[in-house]
């Protein structure tokens, strides 16, 4: 017993504690990478999600707030970056998940912001006109969302014209008139989408209809610089397109050589496009609109897009949230687990085995 006491102090001596200081780094490396992982992750997943939330709820009444709150975010996230990480590997991992998440969250947000909430809350809060006649101005209903024309208001189908873009769709658009015969000077123009010959045969929702005098009117979608392109501005110069070959219709109609078909566009911002509907759908347009969180304007059926099918229309903003923060979070583990454990070998200094003399 006392020999292989002797052995093992000799062992000790010379080597030292050479073995139990690995095993010790090395579970603490593991602990620190996983701590690191671990707060990266869930951190840029809720920073990822409250941004998203933020941006989809909370930009139409109180967009600078939010705006404030991302900043706030964003300059949280640089001080951990630029702050030594003194309080731990932790520090690194979570500024660079969260500014990665902050970015994502804001495209994603206003993604679904557009596509969901903007159009809902737009028709809920805009005005609606009543006995509007089809030949006044249209800048004196640009506040409108709703619009209820006079009783002899009727859409003029054989004056109406189509426009084939490059998407492959045809834009369909005819003018809106009272009693007077149409002029090349009309503002208001029925529209839609694959309903119309080139020339005349205007079918488009209730344009046939004898009943329907209202006109959802079609808005300008909200636009986001870099990171949003604005899909129904595009479509308005599609039926600008239509709109000047029905013009030319009309002047030939009415023989008149006169340039007016190109009189409208001096005063494009006055065109008023809208959706020919009745008076009942015209009034259950809010409901409509509320009850399905918004809907792109300007595809297929114009306001109404029927997309989300597999959920009722209240779900598809949440829907849309959950399955955006399910892929961020796929996405993001990896630089998680990257930037954490880079961060946790750089912060846990080796340490050297006693050397014997």
């Amino acid at each position: 017993l006392g020999s292989s006491n002797g052995a093992m102090r000799a062992f000790s001596d010379y080597y030292g504690a050479t073995v139990p200081l690995k095993l010790s780094r090395t579970f603490d490396v593991g602990s620190s990478v996983f701590e690191s992982f671990s707060v990266g992750l869930l951190g840029g997943i809720a920073i990822f999600a409250a941004v998203l939330v933020l941006c989809t709820f909370c930009t139409f009444f109180y967009g600078n707030v939010a705006v404030t709150l991302i900043c706030a975010a964003v300059g949280g996230v640089l001080a951990l970056l630029i702050r030594k990480p003194h309080g731990g590997a932790w520090r690194l991992p979570l500024a660079f998940c969260g500014l990665v998440a902050v970015l994502f969250g804001w495209i994603f947000g206003r993604y679904c912001y557009c596509a969901y909430g903007y159009f809902a809350l737009y028709y809920t809060n805009a005005r609606t006109y009543e006995n509007v006649d089809p030949m006044q101005r249209g800048a004196s209903v640009a506040d409108g969302g709703r619009l209820l024309f006079a009783a002899e208001a009727h859409v003029a189908l054989d004056k109406s014209a189509g426009y084939l873009a490059e998407d492959g769709i045809t834009y369909c658009v005819a003018p809106i008139v009272g009693l007077a015969p149409p002029t090349p000077h009309i503002e208001f123009w029925a529209v839609g989408t694959e309903c119309c010959s080139t020339v005349g045969n205007f079918k488009c929702h209730a344009a046939e209809n004898p009943e329907a005098h209202g006109g959802a009117v079609m808005l300008d979608g909200p636009t986001f610089g870099l990171f949003w392109v604005d899909v129904t501005s595009l479509i308005r110069e599609h039926f600008n397109a239509a709109r000047r070959a029905a013009e030319g219709v009309i002047a030939r109609g009415n023989n008149s050589t006169s340039p007016a078909a190109h009189v409208a566009d001096a005063k494009e911002p006055s065109i008023v496009y809208v959706r020919w509907v009745t008076s009942q759908n015209l009034a259950m347009l809010s409901r409509y609109y509320a009850e399905q969180d918004g809907t792109s304007v300007g595809h297929d059926d114009l306001l109404f897009d029927h997309l989300g099918m597999l959920f009722p229309r209240p779900m598809q903003a949440w829907v849309f949230i959950s399955l955006a923060t399910f892929a961020f979070t796929c996405l993001s583990a990896p630089l998680a687990w990257v930037v954490g454990r880079r961060a946790a070998f750089s912060g846990l200094k080796p340490t050297s085995p006693p050397r014997a003399f």
